[in-house]
């Protein structure tokens, strides 16, 4: 594979060099962005980040076949705005079947720009009989906002059905309302988690010494 799709980044002959040995290796998507950023000294557009994965992987889907895929053992959910996807939540069937093994206690949490693209991920997960932490739903959004949380929690209920048997429900995401959680788990226990909690406090104690 070449890498005469990244000319028009602005690499040095040297870089284009090392980027092709990178490529030639098989990197992962996230060690060719790291290249790339650091030798231009800035984050990468949306569009270089594009030209990237093209440049990467040449074959790729378009996602509606991605999607497509991905739907032949899981759930899928896609919202869309002007033509263009906002919010994609998605379960795997082993996962539905996890959260009617353990249903007590969800968690909802979230990842910042964990897709590289500018994305927000959040997660559901559960408690198992070992007290570990499980995915059993994750849902991508172009922004983070308190209705893309509600049409998750919608989500949620059109794939797990019933949820009468979840005690707690465990919320990490700066745009959580426990009143709108509360509406979907009538009968839960909604809290914010502790971690939340110490970083909320932390953010507003650094507030007040600045001022």
């Amino acid at each position: 594979m070449g890498s005469e799709g990244f000319l028009g980044l602005g690499l040095n002959e040297e870089d284009e060099k090392l980027l092709k040995q990178l490529l030639k290796c098989d990197c992962g998507m996230k060690t060719i962005l790291a290249f790339v950023s650091s030798r231009l000294f800035r984050p990468l557009t949306s569009w270089e980040i594009k030209i990237l994965r093209n440049q990467v992987f040449p074959g790729s889907k378009k996602l509606s076949d991605v999607l497509d895929e991905i739907r032949k053992d899981s759930i899928v959910f896609v919202e869309q705005c002007d033509g263009e996807i906002t919010q994609v939540s998605l379960s795997h069937y082993e996962q539905i079947e996890l959260y009617k093994r353990f249903p007590e206690v969800l968690s909802f949490s979230v990842t910042y720009n964990a897709c590289l693209v500018g994305f927000t991920i959040f997660q559901v997960a559960v408690t198992d009989g070992l007290l570990c932490t499980r995915p059993i739903m994750f849902s991508l959004h172009s922004t983070e906002q308190t209705e893309d949380l509600c049409v998750l929690l919608k989500h949620f209920r059109e794939i797990f059905k019933d949820v009468s048997s979840t005690l707690t429900v465990a919320v990490h995401c700066p745009v959580s309302k426990p009143e709108l959680v509360q509406e979907f788990f009538p009968t839960s226990r909604v809290v914010l988690s502790s971690s939340y909690v110490r970083k909320v406090f932390k953010r507003k104690v650094l507030y007040i010494l600045l001022l």
